[in-house]
């Protein structure tokens, strides 16, 4: 019984009280026109697409800094005569590639970067000082692309010239494998770079 009362009385109320009504005129004082891209993103977290690492970009450097950690390690083990020179360059030439790879990478975040930045460029969101720092940046990258692919051409060379030239040792000592001759050698033609067309 009290509860109708008071809900009868609630509503007699509301009646006398005209509530403010919207039928499209302007937002009423208290409602703020904030929309969801207005708000700013909070310090120090990367919540815009063109500032976030790819996740292959990260996962690139962490093997690449692994891969040389291990490198430099067992050169100190072969130098110390625990491991062989062969376990040695091996590790080295997985450094050299984990390198490569981090870089190509690189140059795949950058691209993505700048065409981004260039998109933002043409809806005037971002300065064209800015889009020049990031080609610039993509040409450093792309330089950097280009001298780790020729230190890896190089190291795969040199250690192919290696493996072969150890086997022909060991056969040549009469404790070698000719199937092992044979797979250096074909490594070795490999990896060798084809000569420029005169």
């Amino acid at each position: 019984m009290k509860t109708a009362l008071l809900f009868a009385l609630a509503t007699a109320a509301l009646a006398v009280d005209e509530l403010p009504q919207r039928d499209g005129r302007e937002p009423l004082d208290f409602e703020p026109s904030l929309r969801l891209t207005d708000v700013k993103p909070a310090a120090g977290g990367k919540t815009v697409p063109w500032e976030t690492p790819l996740p292959d970009l990260d996962r690139a450097r962490a093997e690449a800094e692994r891969a040389q950690r291990t490198a430099e390690r067992w050169n100190q083990l072969q130098r110390k005569g625990v491991v062989s020179k062969v376990e040695a360059e091996r590790a080295g030439l997985k450094a050299v590639r984990a390198t490569l790879r981090y870089q190509q990478a690189h140059v795949a975040a950058q691209r993505t970067h700048l065409a981004s930045f260039k998109e933002r460029a043409a809806r005037n969101e971002v300065s064209l000082a800015l889009l020049a720092t990031a080609q610039n940046d993509l040409v450093r990258s792309e330089g950097l692309l280009a001298e780790a692919e020729a230190l890896a051409q190089r190291t795969d060379l040199e250690f192919a010239q290696n493996q072969l030239e150890r086997q022909r040792k060991l056969v040549a000592a009469g404790i070698g494998s000719k199937s092992l001759l044979q797979k250096a050698k074909s490594e070795l033609e490999r990896v060798q770079p084809t000569p420029a067309p005169r």
